[in-house]
């Protein structure tokens, strides 16, 4: 699960030429192009402190008058203040700021209310290529940003395009992923003075008895880490002896609640080395332990707020449930999924941005392994919820 989300990209058009809002002939439309670019300029070379005479506090009020104008009707005066929010927003808070981004939604929600879809789009998508070129496909806050974009689209009744895009952004991540380890691989290659490859030979993997000898003489958060990393590459190969490195740290792991989260991934990794060599329904004892061991963690777990690690745990939880609904154990997932929607909500807030991604990643996992039935109900809920913030 890639998640956090899910969990995705921007679709880009060759016929388009990605318009700015408005009509092309206004000047005000050139100078959002204009502003727009040098945001990106201002976000990276400078700091500064006022834009066109406006601080940041003078943005915030001019965003809730924006907000009234939407919510009594006066949709163009509403149009202007939100385009003036946001390009000052890039110049002072960056364009890939949480408050940047609400803004251009607001935006973007505007013209969707109003038939404008094509100027709608046009700013979702700058919001995404924004995300893409500042922090790159594999971000997390790229990956939230195309599935706020999926949840907009299906909100203004664009499934399709919800759709499309949801596939092009996998397919876009896999390729990144796929490109950055074949680099890796070309430069480790390169080292030994041979031709690149696309992927590790067998020989070259780390040795599994010597990576869980070292990792159980000195057990610790950041070993088992190298551990889950070590175990993917062969899992990745199919290779069922990663199972012997997997069983090992689950079973220190219980015995170290310091070590909740990389449990839980521990055991998220074997069920999926089960899945990749099709001897899942010969290990139901595995998901059953797998099952139990998460509903322990779940009660035992300091969950805070303001804890970073509370979204790992998160993040590690769902992942380990999404592999169980991949195997298909639906009820016990569906239980599980919603126990993590309300824990979200409890600890992070109804429309806090994490509460917002766990829902989307929740929609996305049934969107992939079942239906878009059975992931429609998630998204809404993150719509409204991403709204209501």
């Amino acid at each position: 699960m890639s998640y956090k989300t899910p969990k995705p990209i921007v679709i880009e058009s060759e016929d388009s030429d990605h318009e700015s809002t408005g009509t092309s002939d206004d000047d005000s439309d050139n100078d959002f192009d204009d502003n727009d670019a040098d945001a990106k300029v201002f976000t990276v070379n400078k700091l500064p402190l006022t834009w066109r005479g406006h601080s940041r506090g003078d943005l915030q009020d001019m965003w809730a008058t924006a907000r009234d104008y939407r919510n009594t009707g006066k949709f163009a005066e509403a149009e202007d203040m939100f385009s003036q929010v946001f390009l000052g927003s890039c110049h002072l808070l960056g364009n890939t700021n949480e408050d940047t981004v609400k803004v251009a939604y607001n935006l973007a929600d505007l013209y969707a209310d109003s038939g404008r879809m094509k100027e709608a789009v046009d700013m979702i998508e700058k919001v995404i290529q924004n995300h893409l070129e500042q922090w790159g496909y594999e971000d997390k806050r790229t990956q939230q940003n195309v599935l706020h974009a999926i949840e907009l689209l299906n909100g203004w009744n664009r499934q399709a395009d919800a759709l499309a895009l949801l596939s092009l952004s996998e397919q876009l991540l896999q390729s990144s992923i796929s490109s950055r380890g074949d680099r890796g691989a070309h430069k480790h290659s390169n080292k030994k003075g041979k031709s690149a490859q696309t992927s590790i030979p067998p020989d070259s993997r780390p040795d599994l008895a010597g990576v869980t000898e070292s990792i159980l003489a000195n057990l610790n958060p950041a070993k088992v880490e190298y551990g889950l990393g070590v175990a993917r590459t062969h899992i990745a190969a199919k290779d069922q002896a990663a199972e012997g490195l997997l069983l090992a740290m689950i079973a220190q792991c219980e015995d170290h609640p310091e070590l909740g989260i990389q449990h839980l991934k521990a055991r998220a990794e074997l069920l999926k080395l089960y899945e990749k060599m099709g001897t899942a329904g010969d290990h139901i004892d595995a998901f059953e332990n797998a099952l139990r061991a998460l509903e322990r963690a779940w009660e035992v777990y300091g969950w805070k707020e303001e804890k970073i690690e509370s979204l790992d745990f998160m993040e590690a939880a769902l992942q380990l449930v999404a592999n169980m609904l991949k195997c298909g154990y639906r009820k016990q997932a569906r239980r599980m999924f919603l126990k993590a929607s309300e824990k979200a909500t409890n600890v992070f807030g109804s429309d806090d941005e994490r509460t917002v991604w766990v829902l989307i990643t929740i929609g996305l996992v049934y969107q992939t392994h079942m239906t878009w039935d059975d992931a429609e109900d998630w998204f809404e809920e993150a719509f409204a919820a991403a709204l209501r913030s």
